[in-house]
């Protein structure tokens, strides 16, 4: 049986910089940016600044804007379920240092996931302005 998952991403900016995370035990998956599967009830709105939240520790965060939303199938590469994506540009409104490692809590995994955050130098794109 197919299952919707409803997903919020985060592309926070902060000055001139989009911040990125690596995760340090799971070096395949690249940069990436705060990312999760919203909880029964969320809004897009409400998950997208806790996961932004648990998966940095920045509590100074501002939607200035949804970016877009798509529905991405994962049955062609042997998924089961349909991902209904929410995208938001995040306004970062504090002073971080350039690189940072925190560990994001989960209630559904015994040990928190490391991530390691680091705000990148990376040129705004035209639709986040």
């Amino acid at each position: 049986m197919t299952v919707t998952k409803r997903k919020a991403f985060a592309y926070i900016t902060h000055r001139r910089g989009l911040l990125v995370l690596s995760h340090p035990d799971h070096p395949g998956a690249g940069l990436q940016v705060p990312a999760g599967t919203m909880e029964p009830g969320e809004t897009p709105e409400q998950a997208v600044l806790r996961e932004a939240r648990e998966e940095t520790d920045l509590e100074h965060l501002t939607i200035v804007k949804l970016i877009g939303r798509q529905i991405y199938d994962t049955r062609p590469w042997g998924g089961d379920e349909i991902h209904d994506r929410w995208f938001f540009h995040l306004r970062c409104d504090q002073d971080t240092p350039a690189r940072w490692r925190t560990t994001e809590e989960s209630p559904s995994e015994e040990e928190g996931r490391l991530h390691s955050n680091f705000s990148g130098r990376l040129l705004m794109s035209h639709f986040l302005h």
